[in-house]
């Protein structure tokens, strides 16, 4: 496994963030004669007179009988000129030099150009790029909605309550829009500029239509979009999650990983009371195993969970500088996020007894925290019947699994253990009644892909992500195959495409961003074109006449309910987090020096010298006023004991002397007054006689 590892050698935050690919700027000059039809020729001779921006002057003859090709290859001719035919009878003229050119004809030319025109300037639009390098590679930091047709309506507040909290270190704010019938991407990022104040970056990205521009026949196009693009300015991490409702799932925006109503959700006790659930969370580079007892997460019924019991049992494990929660939805749910900015991830785990074959809890899964595929419940007897095969796949790895005809559902798990244990979890859940549903998340927090090659399997154990389609009556050549992912869609001309391997290139073409890609598989004697989203999104595929639906034409979910998201997916608002002393900073400061990066070591490094000197100080300061401190208080003890000693002496202690004194006295006076007493009372005859 390969992992880019991006490093702050200044000590300062980093940020990583895609931007879009060009600003409005001239790429070229284009001119289209006018559409005088594929058949056209010459009637006449004439000329075209080319004068290119950089004064060149260039002449092209046209004779009597010249077609549309024969005039677009002498135009092609001239340096720094491309020409062609297009299909609709015209032909279209480019250059890349951002000067224009113009042409002036005379003679059958006039038929095509007039008697003078002038290139027209083609910008690079502002091109918004759809996902961006940074997202494909897990390094984003922005956080990005999906997207809408420009200035269309995303939905109405009135009835459906827009409750939403945008939280960094100490600022956070509490978004509820509850007036607004017909609110726009530009009116929700107002109101959070107005509410959120400078501390937080708003911004609306808008992306232009498109169209095959050297073809107007051409029914490929991309429509036109925007988007919503929030970060901080100051680089901190920034959480973004719903307290009521679903608004930041559904742009989006979402940062957290939620539960659903744990009223109705019970504590797992299909193995025993007494075995404690468990869950893996991950937080950037650390994991943490999470042990939940019955009796530390049961609600007052005996029976579900309570939602607060359950959050505080969590993040006591995991730490609260690493793990922050918040409940919702009237306090009957919880949401978990990373005070760090860093992905979070969160799995079941198995149970330790290897007589339970693997199975866990589901206590991820069944409170909606597992992030990663959750599959649908099947029964344990469920089998394929025959040999088939399946796929699962992340934007770095791909596994093809093997199932035999008789192989269940735990059989699968344990293959898949045994396959893909090192860089996938693997879960399986059991409810006590003959029913076992399969979890799978990626180490890396990769959303998975998972399709058949042969047979139906991910389908049948219900944990299958793609859409299918067969060439069914089609014969090629034509038809238009529409797709919708993350909030826009694409049409593409099928003109030119004869096979499903052909449409599968057509569409990995356009989708090179990662949102969709394509493959034609062998199952079983048919081909099938699979479509599915490396980035874990739902699809829509909307296939030309002829061409037969398969299995969908949307895409399943497996684990989320709203949202883009076919899948709990990880995500990221700030790099990884590590502490750093002193000794890592001249380290740094060792890199900045071996690179010559003056400017980070004037404006970064000497300043963080000068404040870890002073830190050192005050700490040297605090050392000795502590140790002063303890030393006058241990000579303080030392005296105190002696006058306590000597104390304790003269009080529990025996003189003998005195003692002895004491003794003799008080036997002088015992033996005197015995002798008064004699003395006083005598003794008579009746005495001896009684």
């Amino acid at each position: 496994t390969q992992r880019l590892v991006l490093e702050s050698l200044s000590g300062e935050p980093l940020r990583v963030s895609s931007v879009p690919w060009g600003d409005g700027t001239a790429r070229g000059q284009m001119m289209t004669s006018e559409v005088v039809g594929p058949a056209w020729s010459a009637v006449q001779d004439g000329t075209i007179s080319i004068i290119m921006g950089d004064g060149k002057h260039y002449e092209v003859g046209i004779s009597a009988g010249n077609t549309l090709s024969d005039v677009a290859k002498a135009l092609a001719d001239i340096p720094g000129l491309w020409a062609g035919e297009r299909p609709d009878g015209s032909i279209a003229v480019a250059s890349d030099n951002t000067e224009p050119f113009s042409f002036e004809a005379s003679g059958s030319a006039v038929d095509l150009f007039g008697v003078a025109r002038k290139s027209q300037t083609v910008e690079d639009s502002k091109d918004i790029n759809r996902m961006g390098l940074s997202s494909f590679l897990g390094l984003e930091v922005n956080r990005k909605s999906t997207f809408f047709a420009p200035g269309s309506v995303i939905g109405d507040t009135t009835a459906n309550k827009l409750d939403m909290v945008l939280s960094s270190g100490e600022n956070s704010v509490r978004l509820v829009i509850q007036d607004d019938s017909d609110l726009t991407l530009s009116e929700l990022a107002d109101r959070i500029k107005a509410v959120a104040g400078d501390w937080l970056e708003v911004v609306v990205q808008k992306d232009s239509p498109e169209s095959n521009v050297t073809d107007t026949t051409s029914q490929d196009s991309e429509g036109a979009s925007e988007r919503l693009v929030i970060y901080t300015k100051d680089g901190s991490p920034l959480n973004v999650y719903d307290k009521e409702g679903s608004w930041s799932q559904t742009l989006g925006l979402n940062t957290a990983r939620y539960t659903s109503d744990l009223s109705n959700v019970e504590f797992p006790t299909a193995i025993s009371a007494e075995i404690p659930a468990k869950i893996g969370v991950e937080i950037g580079n650390s994991t943490y195993e999470v042990k939940l007892y019955r009796d530390d997460v049961i609600a007052s019924d005996g029976v579900h969970i309570d939602p607060r019991s359950f959050a505080l049992a969590v993040q006591k494990q995991v730490g609260s500088d690493k793990l922050n929660f918040d409940l919702i939805n009237s306090d009957s749910g919880v949401v978990f996020y990373s005070a760090t900015g860093e992905p979070l991830r969160i799995y079941d785990l198995p149970y330790a007894d290897p007589s339970l074959g693997g199975i866990t809890s589901g206590l991820a899964s069944e409170t909606g925290l597992q992030t990663g595929i959750i599959g649908d419940w099947v029964s344990a007897a469920t089998v394929t019947g025959v040999e088939s095969s399946f796929v699962i796949a992340t934007e770095g790895r791909e596994l093809s699994v093997r199932v035999g005809p008789s192989e269940t559902l735990a059989d699968v798990a344990e293959k898949l253990k045994a396959l893909a244990g090192s860089w996938i979890d693997v879960s399986l859940m059991s409810d006590g009644t003959g029913n076992l549903r399969l979890g799978l998340s990626a180490k890396d927090g990769s959303p998975l892909s998972i399709y058949d090659v042969e047979g139906t399997p991910s389908r049948l154990f219900k944990v299958d992500t793609d859409v299918r389609l067969n060439a069914g009556t089609w014969a090629g050549n034509t038809g238009v195959l529409s797709i919708s992912v993350d909030g826009y869609s694409d049409d593409i001309d099928l003109r030119g495409a004869s096979t499903l391997s052909e449409i599968a290139d057509l569409v990995n073409a356009r989708f090179g961003n990662g949102d969709v890609e394509a493959k034609v598989v062998d199952n079983m004697g048919t081909e099938e074109l699979v479509f599915y989203s490396p980035g874990g999104k739902v699809l829509t595929v909307t296939p030309p006449a002829g061409i037969n639906v398969v299995s969908g034409p949307v895409s399943p979910r497996r684990g989320e309910s709203t949202g883009p998201y076919n899948q709990g997916v990880v995500t990221r608002s700030a790099a990884n987090q590590r502490e750093e002393d002193v000794f890592a900073l001249l380290d740094d400061l060792a890199k900045a020096v071996e690179r010559g990066s003056v400017d980070i070591i004037s404006d970064s490094f000497l300043p963080k010298l000068d404040q870890a000197i002073d830190d050192a100080l005050r700490a040297r300061a605090l050392g000795g006023a502590l140790q002063r401190r303890y030393e006058a208080a241990r000579s303080r003890l030392e005296t105190d004991n002696i006058a306590f000693t000597e104390q304790y002496s003269k009080i529990m202690d025996v003189d003998i002397a005195e003692a002895a004194m004491e003794f003799q006295t008080s036997q002088m006076v015992y033996q005197a007054t015995l002798a008064t007493i004699a003395k006083v009372v005598q003794p008579t005859l009746v005495d001896y006689l009684s």
